[in-house]
């Protein structure tokens, strides 16, 4: 026990390098799997109707990059006047879950409130991310706000 403790001081710069080394190196090759990868679509099994939807192909997808943008890569939190802005867009719950379809999974840190580090993020839907971002007394206020929509 004794010469162990006194391997690791006379040795404990040269270890730190190398464990620093091998944590660099997993997190970069994990950063780069990361920000190549597409935002994932899902699986028909978990896609929502959208037969009665009011908005087109291109208006969903564009306010699901809008809320994903809102959500998670706003600096300084959520921007919750952009959310309620994209939700007030949509006329029924079946536009809204064209929107969700198409948002997909994107990449979100619980943790963090954001895209995340390869470490603390994976890939989560619009409602997991939304029902993260908004505590109970802001998720009140959509469900009276736009009672046209079901989002939690």
């Amino acid at each position: 026990m004794n010469s162990i403790v006194t391997t690791l001081q006379k040795n404990f710069t040269p270890i730190l390098i190398i464990v620093g080394l091998v944590i660099f190196s997993s997190n970069l090759k994990s950063l780069f799997q990361t920000f190549n990868s597409d935002d994932e679509e899902l699986d028909n099994d978990d896609l929502f109707p959208q037969s009665s939807a009011t908005i087109t192909d291109v208006e969903a997808k564009t306010i699901a990059e809008t809320l994903y943008t809102a959500l998670v890569t706003y600096l300084g939190g959520t921007n919750e006047d952009l959310v309620y802005a994209q939700l007030a867009k949509l006329n029924n719950q079946d536009d809204f879950n064209k929107v969700y379809n198409k948002f997909g999974l994107r990449q979100y840190s619980k943790f963090w409130g954001n895209e995340g580090d390869p470490l603390t993020s994976s890939k989560h839907d619009l409602i997991k991310i939304m029902s993260n971002e908004f505590n109970q007394e802001e998720q009140d206020y959509i469900r009276q706000t736009f009672p046209q929509i079901k989002v939690f």
